[in-house]
């Protein structure tokens, strides 16, 4: 993994850089008044990069999951029996597991020769996205906090319906997490590749990275990241 990613990885999770490279589950604890953290209150999560597994958790969790993987590997953690244990401790507080989800990013931009076959105005908004809420079909790429709006909008427009938007919300530092929505008519029409790839290289400009999270059953999503010029950088489950 670049070193760039994991200085903002490492920051993110509240845990030194050389935990990316271990080979073993490692148990980072956030105090459970925190709302800032990653995980959320008396939340968790899950990150398995390329080494082992980091767990940023409420101190709530942290003496149990310390217990249940203590010397434990990343194929350990995603062991049925494992993650049982971890599912029913969660539930304790009122939680569930969620994922797995992919997270992909794109450190480098590059000229990236999309097509915009359907000659779609391309407008890119800093602004406040309030009235993009009246158009139907975007819930996804919007969002609704009032301390975390999105920073990049990114709007294709066929005359005045738009049929695409792509955002991007401060996620922590230099981390925009993203999220895209194409009304159904216009999809498989490389109408989110280019999107995803406008946005993107707004991100990137901004000297900020892009960050992608998908369900790994939404293999659509995950090739329109690799398209656009994404890499994996890791596998996660947290707590909702």
């Amino acid at each position: 993994m670049n070193k760039q990613l994991i200085k903002s990885l490492s920051s993110y999770l509240a845990c030194a850089e050389s935990l990316f490279e271990k080979q073993n589950v490692s148990v980072v604890c956030v105090k459970n008044d925190s709302t800032k953290s990653a995980c959320g209150q008396q939340g968790l999560l899950a990150v398995s990069t390329s080494a082992g597994v980091i767990i940023q958790a409420d101190s709530v969790y942290c003496q149990e999951l310390k217990n249940i993987y203590e010397g434990y590997n990343k194929l350990d953690f995603f062991e049925a029996n494992n993650l049982s244990l971890l599912e029913s401790l969660v539930r304790e507080f009122d939680k569930m597991l969620s994922g797995p989800y992919l997270v992909l990013h794109k450190l480098k931009p590059k000229q990236d020769l999309i097509s915009n076959d359907y000659s779609l105005r391309i407008e890119l908004k800093t602004t406040n996205n309030s009235d993009l809420f009246q158009y139907e079909g975007f819930d996804n790429a919007l969002s609704y906090q009032e301390n975390k709006r999105d920073e990049f909008t990114l709007i294709l427009w066929n005359k005045h319906q738009p049929v695409a938007i792509a955002t991007a919300t401060q996620l922590h530092h230099e981390l925009y997490s993203i999220g895209i929505n194409v009304l159904p008519k216009w999809r498989r029409k490389n109408i989110g590749l280019l999107a995803l790839s406008k946005l993107t290289e707004a991100i990137l400009n901004k000297g900020k990275i892009p960050h992608y999270s998908v369900s790994i059953a939404n293999t659509a999503s995950i090739n329109l990241a690799l398209k656009a010029g994404y890499s994996i950088s890791y596998c996660t489950v947290y707590t909702v």
